[in-house]
């Protein structure tokens, strides 16, 4: 797993001497204190080669509150109704920039599973906008409102989480104020590929060929 390159956040703070651990410090972010939204994503789920693998450990932690949670996209996905599946094996979405298939096949596994969140899918193609909104609802509330596809994890000092971005959506639970909470955050490269980035080395390997084959270079 950690022969993959680390991912370098664009936004997020980061650690001056590592700049792959990304600091996740509630002090960083105050007005979120206040934001009780849950907010269910896949980590860096908007690059065009997303993540794995992610790995996360607090050194802080709240006295009451701040656990995460996850939701299991196979099951999502295993679940829904036969002619839900076909429906939405022929679609693709926006994930900030980039274009993904709504459904997944994670990289040597025969399983599926659905591949949007609430924060970085914006639409999907070929849709209007009125039937994208009502499809990515759908499948964000069973994201969020099933619990039978979640898990909660209540941490401790010191404790790790690694987790599957191919294959899960997570969000913290913000219910911790007025503690604080930091932690320190590794995310794996190695996900999907977007459609534009597939294209691009399609186009890419495709020039290569030709220049092989080529007279000239003979």
């Amino acid at each position: 797993m950690l022969s993959r390159p680390l991912h370098i956040h664009p936004l997020v703070p980061q650690n001056q001497e590592n700049p792959e651990i990304i600091v996740l410090d509630s002090r960083l972010t105050p007005a979120n204190r206040y934001n009780t939204n849950i907010y269910w994503h896949s980590d860096v789920s908007f690059e065009p080669a997303p993540s794995s693998f992610s790995i996360l450990k607090f050194d802080e932690i709240p006295e009451a509150g701040g656990d995460t949670v996850w939701s299991n996209g196979y099951q999502l996905y295993d679940d829904l109704a036969q002619p839900i599946k076909t429906l939405l094996e022929g679609l693709t979405a926006t994930h900030s920039s980039d274009i993904f298939k709504i459904i997944q096949a994670n990289t040597g596994r025969k399983t599926l599973a659905i591949y949007t969140n609430s924060v970085f899918t914006r639409e999907i193609e070929g849709l209007s906008p009125n039937e994208s909104k009502w499809i990515l609802d759908y499948l964000n509330d069973l994201t969020s409102k099933r619990l039978e596809y979640q898990v909660r994890f209540k941490w401790a000092k010191h404790s790790v989480a690694i987790w599957d971005n191919r294959s899960s959506h997570h969000s913290a639970v913000p219910d911790f104020n007025p503690y604080n909470r930091r932690g320190f955050r590794v995310t794996v490269s190695g996900g999907f590929q977007s459609m534009t980035l597939t294209l691009a080395l399609k186009q890419k390997h495709l020039k290569w060929l030709l220049w092989l084959s080529s007279p000239n270079r003979r």
